[in-house]
């Protein structure tokens, strides 16, 4: 799923926050790129991730236990480094309730990646605005021809969201959990090796179709240059 060429757009996106706008014209989220800013908040932002990381385990291939060190150490190497990565930290009214983030993205594709609502509040369809705005953000400002995600199938939620989009099954597969002490992740496997009830599903969306979808297309939005 990865094609190893670096995206040229990325790397402005990753100074632009993002404002959603409801049908009012009030603000209903903004959505804030990790990156070099925000690490005087780095202390509070790990502890946020790692609450709701542990908390929101089961929908995740791999499997540990989170702690507010482990996952500076993550934002400060995989995000805050990574060519192929964003992670949008969600804020609703000054307050973060989540993130929401593209990975693997190269010229021609993206991942959907690290959706987590981690607390209550803002707007009921909060997260399906997001996920457009994400969207147009990868076909018509990174460019590229589709999105992909993976998910296990027993996640309905998450697969009734993304279906909403146009988004369908490309791949399914049998999965295995491979424990090490206490750590686990998932892997493909044939059936008679799987020791779930539930599969992996690759499900993708490409340009042509999202931009035929007339899902969502009332959400406003625009990109606000960090100070």
């Amino acid at each position: 799923m990865i094609d190893g060429s670096v995206n040229p757009y990325l790397e402005k996106l990753k100074n632009q926050k993002i404002i959603i706008f409801g049908n009012d014209g009030l603000s209903v989220a903004e959505l804030y790129p990790f990156n070099s800013e925000l690490i005087p908040k780095i202390d509070e932002i790990s502890r946020n991730l790692t609450d709701w990381r542990n908390k929101s385990m089961r929908y995740f291939f791999t499997g540990f236990k989170a702690t507010p060190e482990r996952t500076m150490a993550w934002l400060k190497s995989s995000v805050l480094q990574s060519n192929s990565k964003i992670l949008y930290l969600i804020y609703v009214n000054k307050k973060t309730v989540g993130h929401f983030g593209l990975a693997n993205v190269s010229q021609t594709r993206a991942e959907l990646d690290n959706a987590i609502r981690g607390e209550k509040g803002g707007h009921p369809d909060l997260f399906k605005y997001i996920e457009y705005v994400l969207l147009d953000i990868a076909f018509n400002h990174l460019r590229v021809q589709k999105v992909e995600g993976k998910l296990f199938s027993n996640n309905l939620l998450a697969m009734m969201l993304h279906k909403q989009f146009g988004f369908i099954v490309s791949d399914r597969s049998k999965l295995k959990r491979v424990e090490d002490g206490e750590e686990w992740h998932y892997t493909s496997c044939e059936e008679a090796e799987s020791n779930t009830n539930f599969d992996q599903l690759i499900i993708t969306l490409t340009k042509d179709k999202f931009l035929k979808s007339t899902e969502n297309k009332q959400v406003k939005w625009d990109f606000d240059q960090l100070k």
